[in-house]
């Protein structure tokens, strides 16, 4: 046998183990990441229904398994918008917009929000941004009325 070709029978079987221990290592899920998983999937077949202020915690969770999961970042606006945190609402609206930007639902919840606090020109753009993508839009229409219909603050 010759130098080259007992080289390659020592060598050859390590590359192959070596795949093997890779792939395997990658494909295995571990306790919490299976767990966190299965939770994500509870609550992504519950997705019909509004994020509860409870659902935060979990929610976050969720994002720090999957950060570009735009629905998921709207889910978890709603969730601090309905336990009457605007801010972190507003940050994660708009993290979702970064992510997706034609989104004209999280366009015009954001704008929703804008205008409860008082922010009408915010609001304005993100209607008709809403608008740009979804024309006609039901959501975004209606937040165009209510902008309309309320009246200027006094300067």
């Amino acid at each position: 046998m010759t130098v080259p070709a007992r080289w390659l029978s020592v060598v050859w079987p390590l590359v192959l183990l070596a795949i093997f221990a890779v792939t395997f290592r990658r494909a295995a899920p571990t306790e919490v990441g299976s767990a966190g998983a299965a939770e994500c999937e509870h609550l992504a077949a519950a997705g019909t229904e509004p994020p509860a202020p409870s659902d935060v915690d979990r929610l976050e969770r969720c994002l720090a398994l999957d950060p570009r999961n735009a629905e998921l970042t709207i889910d978890l606006a709603r969730a601090y918008a309905a336990s009457h945190r605007p801010e972190q609402a507003e940050k994660f609206y708009r993290q979702s917009l970064a992510i997706d930007s034609g989104n004209s639902d999280a366009h015009v919840q954001l704008g929703e929000l804008l205008l409860d606090r008082g922010d009408r020109d915010g609001a304005r753009r993100e209607a008709q941004e809403a608008l740009r993508w979804r024309p006609n839009g039901l959501a975004a229409t209606r937040l165009m009325s209510r902008l309309s219909a309320a009246p200027e603050p006094a300067r």
